[in-house]
């Protein structure tokens, strides 16, 4: 029977031999040493030095797999299958984590299923929060911190390896992913939920990341797996219309990316956009969304080129200033 260790950490990686080691180095320079743990590399068919860097990495607390190239998502699936860990949790390959991660979250371990932590994102500079869990299911606190900007990620979270004890439902969603699992695993959630205030994941830019500069049909893909999460998972009327709001808002944010970054795609996609932004737009949702968000949603519905008008003066205000 294969040892247990109290955390396992999951890093899918494609093409990262710029980044890996710097990742790698993050987990194994922890500040408290006295607590097992593995670092589990699953890499998704890797063409350049990414297995060499892993391999020859000096520590025998890494475990590496090869799969074929096909997606993040069954790269995390096997890192969940091989898990070893009490908890799991889960970093980019291109990404790094705080040297005082397991100091700072080890003595909450024992009393909670997630524990949610801050995030730096280097890309604009922004700091992330978790929000704290009121009286709310452990699935409408998740759908509530989405909707208020925390990230819908696995990264920001360390998780029971009881949550994975049912076999997850996974889909071959580009963007959104993340949102999909974790609805599953909050929907399974039987104690408690922490949230930790401080930042111990930094988010770098990475000058090839994919779901980071792709700006083509691959972004509705978020859509989709938003509203399978619907489908699935909206038993309740607030859990349903606090998923349509976080589907309406990412309607918008997705029609604005393509308006911005590639404007033959948004053209042959604006229909669609629209349609579903009425299909899930109703006036009962706004409530469930925030002062910027309602002004966003009523310039849509009157007209998506008064909203991309009003984003354009916008963006250029911001940008003077």
């Amino acid at each position: 029977m294969a040892e247990k260790v109290k955390y396992s950490f999951i890093i899918p990686v494609y093409n990262r031999e710029a980044y890996i080691v710097r990742c790698l180095d993050s987990i194994h320079h922890q500040t408290k040493q006295d607590v097992s743990f593995e670092v589990i590399v699953v890499d998704d068919g890797s063409t350049d030095e990414t297995a060499k860097r892993v391999q020859e990495y000096p520590s025998e607390r890494i475990r590496y797999f090869y799969i074929p190239h096909s997606n993040p998502c069954m790269a995390r699936k096997k890192g969940i299958e091989e898990a070893r860990g009490e908890y799991l949790a889960f970093v980019d390959s291109d990404d790094h984590i705080d040297e005082r991660y397991i100091e700072i979250l080890d003595p909450y371990t024992g009393e909670a299923d997630i524990i949610e932590f801050g995030r730096y994102h280097a890309d604009n500079s922004h700091i992330f929060m978790p929000y704290k869990y009121k009286e709310e299911t452990p699935l409408e606190h998740f759908l509530r911190s989405a909707r208020k900007g925390y990230p819908w990620s696995l990264v920001t979270r360390i998780f029971s390896c009881g949550l994975f004890q049912k076999p997850l439902e996974y889909a071959d969603y580009f963007f959104a992913e993340d949102y999909y699992l974790l609805a599953q695993l909050y929907n399974r959630v039987c104690r408690e939920i922490l949230n930790i205030q401080q930042v111990l994941y930094y988010s770098e830019p990475s000058v090839n990341s994919l779901t980071r500069s792709v700006f083509d049909e691959r972004r509705l893909t978020g859509i989709y797996a938003e509203e399978s999460v619907l489908k699935n998972y909206g038993r309740s009327e607030k859990g349903k219309k606090c998923m349509q709001a976080n589907l309406i808002i990412s309607i918008l944010n997705i029609a604005e990316r393509l308006y911005w970054y590639n404007r033959p795609v948004f053209e042959r996609n604006q229909e669609y956009l629209r349609k579903i932004f009425r299909k899930y737009g109703t006036w009962d949702v706004l409530k469930y969304i925030d002062l910027r968000g309602k002004i966003k949603c009523v310039l849509y519905a009157i007209s998506p080129q008064l909203f991309f008008y009003v984003r354009r003066c916008y963006r250029k205000v911001k940008k003077k200033s």
